[in-house]
């Protein structure tokens, strides 16, 4: 799960605090329907050309200063490259008989990349419908008839464990093909006899193939600052598990 990760709380601002900064474990990313209308190739390759990162930023209202906070991605993962460039990719959406639709769920971070991509879309001339689903409609709902979904995750821990609390869980994985999603069952499915490092090797494997074939379209990662031992906190009270957003902003 993605968010501004500079927090603060009220205690008086010390001098030459030590910080560290690092990328999350995570990433925004947009994930093409296998049921969908935009899941043939020729879409998969328009749309992995069309949606970069920054020109989806210049059509959303953050304002610039959030980009503080994003890394490009190229992965699920910070250090995985996976996704490939396609250019001057032909237009696809010729005979398209109803919109686009675009889901996502209520945070204000996807909530903006979402209407960049659908303006992106609109000046392509294809119609594109955002709908935003709360996080529990999100993650309990089949939502039939949606062609793109964007979301994000963040695993809290490098073990196992965390990473399968991630996969497992999350239902927008379950909206890949069915040799992609078998192979990832697979790779969770043996972790509970491997170490982790091999576990995420096979996960990168996997994931290599979902991302260069065009199913997911890495966005950006997130950069965590620790200012102080209390600066910062991976949980309050939200009962989604995130930061409180009246508390986090960008100086």
């Amino acid at each position: 799960m993605s968010f501004i990760p500079l927090l603060r709380t009220t205690q008086p601002e010390a001098i030459n605090k030590p910080r560290e900064r690092k990328l999350e474990q995570g990433a925004s990313f947009l994930l093409i329907d296998a049921d969908g209308q935009c899941a043939d190739t020729a879409w998969r390759k328009f749309l992995n050309d069309l949606l970069q990162p920054v020109d989806i930023l210049r059509r959303s209202a953050l304002k610039q200063d959030y980009a503080r906070a994003l890394s490009f991605s190229a992965g699920m993962l910070p250090g995985w490259n996976h996704r490939e460039i396609d250019y001057n990719m032909t237009n696809p959406a010729f005979g398209l008989n109803r919109p686009v639709v675009l889901a996502t769920f209520r945070q204000p971070e996807l909530s903006q990349l979402a209407a960049g991509i659908a303006t992106l879309l609109h000046e392509k001339g294809i119609e594109c419908r955002v709908e935003e689903f709360s996080y529990l409609a999100y993650m309990t709902s089949s939502a039939p008839g949606v062609d793109l979904w964007l979301t994000n995750f963040m695993v809290d821990f490098e073990d196992v464990g965390a990473y399968k609390n991630w996969l497992v869980v999350d239902p927008t994985l379950q909206r890949l093909p069915y040799a992609l999603r078998h192979n990832l069952d697979v790779c969770i499915a043996a972790s509970a006899q491997q170490p982790f490092n091999t576990f995420h090797q096979a996960l990168e494997t996997c994931f290599g193939s979902i991302t260069r074939g065009k199913w997911i379209i890495p966005l950006f990662h997130h950069w965590l600052d620790y200012e102080s031992d209390s600066a910062f906190t991976w949980r309050d009270s939200n009962t989604l598990g995130w930061p409180d957003f009246s508390q986090v902003w960008i100086e």
